[in-house]
């Protein structure tokens, strides 16, 4: 993965960029269409128009209250100075969800790649721990705060097939699981969430049998928001399921 989205600067730099560009779009199109246009004029229109997309597209990400960046979460210099970056727009950070994950290859013990396998340690497991020690510090200084690490039923029911991703998923569990008992003392909660079947593009093919993301979404919102104690462990499974222990 590559980081896909700047921040708040490089965008406002963007969307500058972009009006200049746009300006000379359009006087590139009255001169066309003033010397007899041809092709040129409609490739000068397409042009705007682009140059307009991404000054909205700048400005909007640059202006927003609500945002995302997406990085490499395997890098531990991108995942550094995205929290760093956080840090200093936001000043504190309350929850942190490790919600990265994948299951890259599927196949026997006996035939699983060990570069697959380690690939798969490092962004199911190693790389949620990364978060978790970036931000431990700005919820232990403030005595609250609350982890969410997004685990999986396979945790609960081990398939066949399935060992690479099992493995990962079952060493962040133990991970959350004492590290739940680790950051009591400073107040800070850490909540487990075990979603089966959800119908993202985490699979190839879709299956309108499982939840719905936002469905899965509202229930860990609520455990969020929830102020009354805090919620360890919850299970998502849709009814189609019936992978239980």
């Amino acid at each position: 993965m590559r980081s896909i989205k700047p921040g708040r600067g490089p965008s406002m730099m963007s969307g500058v960029m972009g009006i200049f560009v746009v300006l000379f779009a359009v006087f590139w199109t009255i001169a066309a269409a003033s010397m007899g246009g041809g092709f040129m004029v409609p490739f000068g229109l397409i042009f705007i128009g682009i140059g307009i997309t991404q000054v909205i597209y700048n400005f909007k990400n640059a202006t927003s209250k609500n945002r995302y960046s997406a990085f490499d979460i395997t890098d531990g210099n991108k995942r550094h100075t995205f929290c760093e970056n956080v840090k200093k727009e936001f000043g504190t950070i309350d929850v942190l969800v490790n919600n990265a994950g994948a299951n890259t290859k599927k196949d026997k013990v006996v035939d699983i790649n060990l570069d697959d396998l380690r690939y798969m340690f490092e962004l199911n497991c190693v790389s949620a721990v990364g978060m978790i020690q970036e931000i431990y510090p700005l919820m232990q200084e403030k005595k609250q705060g609350l982890f969410v690490n997004i685990l999986s039923t396979c945790c609960l029911f081990n398939n066949p097939m399935a060992g690479s991703y099992s493995a990962t998923k079952d060493a962040m569990e133990g991970i959350s699981k004492i590290l739940l008992k680790e950051v009591k003392p400073d107040h800070i909660g850490v909540c487990n969430v075990y979603p089966g079947g959800t119908d993202t593009n985490f699979r190839a093919n879709a299956n309108p049998n499982y939840r719905k993301p936002e469905t899965v979404a509202k229930m860990i919102k609520a455990c969020i928001e929830n102020e009354e104690g805090c919620v360890h462990d919850i299970v998502i499974r849709p009814f189609i399921e019936d992978n239980m222990a």
